[in-house]
């Protein structure tokens, strides 16, 4: 250090191992203590306890610091400085490390107020907590700890054993319990009785962005929240434990273009709950661009240049006294042999991350969504509880090809689907707009949805749409009744499997789903007439041999059906057609109608005196 101050040569200090996976590793890490709070290297806290750091994972040796720089960046309360020392035990070289906080509360660190063994009652019970959501939870070490109804082990790092009390322990169980159960409640969007009243609004969206930025697969498996005393607020961070982000963990193979909250590690129930909400979503694009724009990305590439600069000689010794270079030693997806090309690395994949995120976190505005259909039109099919849409596996056009959900892409043709109707009335086939094949089963349960050739007497391919709420409605087998579309065990992966399943429309948020309107199935050949109340839809399927009229007239029972060629001459016509709450669903064959290619006038005339008349195209196609 520049600080005689801090000069403390033969300072007396307690030194033990830290870390859980990185304590096997052979260059290890530490935690030292000073018998009394000191400041070292210029950094801002003046404390007992600091840790340092082995990197040994992250042949970079600045992975953790690069995370640190984004959360400098993005403004976050408290982001753990970073100094590089050259570290010898004993006389003995132990190679570069990272100095950096221990993570405790102070105020040059997690700035929270402290608790006493007294405080037992409101409203200095309140605060401040200091936790950490770990998917590997040591009960002997951290025996303070709540399992949450979701899987979250959520631990109580401060107040440490030896000063928490049973009230705030009590306290805080209460509160992260609470918070839980509202943020899976049915207003958990709201903004004022929802998950939003329970965080702070603008360290969520800097935390999440901090794990897509850095790809860290263990984002929400490992990550630390806190709450001060005089708000009932969740404050995700610090951040912290980054030396497999980056891409620099192998289980993920290369995770340049996967989001973590899909693919990063369990458990992260709350993570997906946070980004099924449209507020989370947009607010995290905005920032997104907001950092772009001030020019993060070069930021972060100078400080790996700097940094590698500041530490050349340090590295040199260190791969020297570790000599790894060339060899894989834990989760790295390489080795790629020289310290430049590690650094290299770094940098290419941020370029490439911030390139993907740009597409990947860009939110639009989801067209509304809706419990009911109208066959004019093509619509996307979104579960409730992922906000992913049933597609077709690769987008295939053959048969037998299976159903899947993908993430929302309103673009992806194999995501469009059309519903055409039944003589039954709210039954239909829903036809790919990609392939123009239908969704099937095979009247098993838990047999994986396909798509096949249309088959209008086939009732596997027949659904019911089930209106659950304004939004959500569930679609259901005609021909097994008790099963229903279900997306597989919730899960928000992309290619999760949609299946048939035992019928829980109405319970289950796997078997809701909003229908999103994405345009006119064929402006050309079906236009709709409406008038008040009343319209009409006729469509001439282009790949089959029929044509498909649907009709809603108020207060209609019975009606008659003309088809006119242009010039006026009567080609079908039906005297019969008998109405189900004003609507008429009609499906007739083009070869038997006598309709060939051209274009006719459709005119439908209800007994109460209403008429509707709608053109229809027939081509060769």
């Amino acid at each position: 250090s520049s600080n005689p101050a801090e000069c403390m040569k033969d300072s007396i200090i307690q030194i033990r191992g830290r870390g859980n996976a990185t304590w096997i590793m052979d260059k290890k890490s530490y935690r030292i203590k000073f018998p009394q709070s000191t400041r070292i290297l210029s950094m801002p806290a003046k404390d007992k306890s600091w840790v340092m750091l082995a990197n040994y994972a992250d042949k970079t040796l600045m992975r953790n610091a690069v995370a640190f720089e984004i959360g400098r960046w993005l403004g976050m309360q408290y982001t753990p400085p970073v100094r590089y020392a050259d570290v010898f035990l004993n006389g003995e070289f132990f190679g570069n490390y990272m100095i950096t906080d221990q993570l405790n509360v102070d105020k040059n660190r997690v700035n929270i107020e402290k608790l006493d063994s007294a405080d037992t009652t409101l409203p200095a019970i309140a605060g401040g907590y200091l936790m950490e959501i770990n998917g590997l939870l040591d009960a002997t070490n951290d025996p303070f700890y709540v399992k949450t109804a979701k899987g979250l082990n959520v631990i109580v790092k401060y107040p440490d054993e030896d000063g928490i009390n049973t009230q705030q322990f009590d306290y805080i169980s209460r509160f992260v319990t609470n918070f839980e159960n509202t943020l899976f409640s049915a207003a958990y969007k709201d903004p004022l009785t929802g998950y939003r009243n329970l965080v702070d609004t603008t360290e969520i969206i800097n935390w999440y962005l901090a794990c897509e930025l850095t790809g860290n697969s263990d984002s929400f498996w490992s990550t630390y929240w806190y709450k001060k005393r005089s708000e009932d607020k969740i404050i995700f961070g610090p951040l912290w434990d980054f030396d497999i982000a980056f891409n620099n963990d192998n289980r993920l193979e290369d995770a340049t273009q996967k989001l973590m909250r899909v693919a990063g590690f369990n458990p992260k129930a709350w993570v997906t709950q946070f980004a099924s909400d449209p507020w989370f979503l947009k607010k995290t694009g905005q920032r997104f661009q907001e950092m772009k724009s001030a020019g993060l990305l070069d930021r972060l590439l100078y400080y790996i240049d700097s940094t590698a600069t500041s530490i050349d000689m340090s590295q040199t010794h260190n791969f020297r006294r570790w000599d790894i270079l060339d060899r894989v030693v834990y989760r790295e997806l390489d080795a790629r042999g020289t310290y430049q090309a590690e650094i290299d690395f770094l940098k290419n994949y941020l370029v490439a991350r911030f390139g993907y995120l740009e597409t990947a976190l860009k939110y639009e505005e989801l067209p509304v969504r809706t419990s009911s259909i109208n066959p004019e039109y093509y619509y996307s099919i979104v579960n409730k509880k992922t906000g992913m849409a049933i597609d077709i596996q690769d987008a295939s056009v053959q048969p037998s090809a299976k159903a899947v959900q993908y993430t929302y892409d309103k673009t992806r043709l194999s995501q469009q689907w059309e519903f055409i109707p039944t003589a039954t009335p709210n039954v239909y086939a829903i036809q790919n707009r990609n392939s123009k094949m239908v969704l099937q089963n095979d009247g098993k349960i838990s047999s994986q949805l396909i798509q096949d050739s249309y088959n209008s007497s086939s009732q596997y391919q027949q659904w019911k749409v089930v209106p659950v709420t304004p939004e959500y409605a569930g679609i259901q087998n005609v021909f097994t009744a008790q099963y229903s579309i279900n997306n597989k065990g919730g899960s928000s992966a992309d290619n999760n499997p949609v299946i048939e399943y035992t019928n829980n429309i109405s319970g289950s948020d796997n078997q809701q789903w909003a229908f999103v309107k994405q345009g006119q199935v064929n402006p050309t050949e079906a236009p709709g007439v409406e008038t008040g109340n009343n319209r009409i839809w006729v469509y001439s399927n282009p790949t089959k041999d029929e044509v498909n009229l649907f009709c809603h007239m108020d207060n209609a029972v019975r009606a008659k059906l003309a088809v006119y060629s242009v010039d006026g001459k009567c080609s079908y016509s039906r005297n019969d057609l008998a109405g189900d709450n004003g609507d008429f669903i009609l499906q007739f064959t083009k070869s038997a109608a006598g309709l060939s290619t051209g274009a006719y006038i459709v005119k439908i005339e209800a007994g109460n005196g209403v008429v509707l008349v709608a053109k229809l195209l027939i081509n060769s196609r």
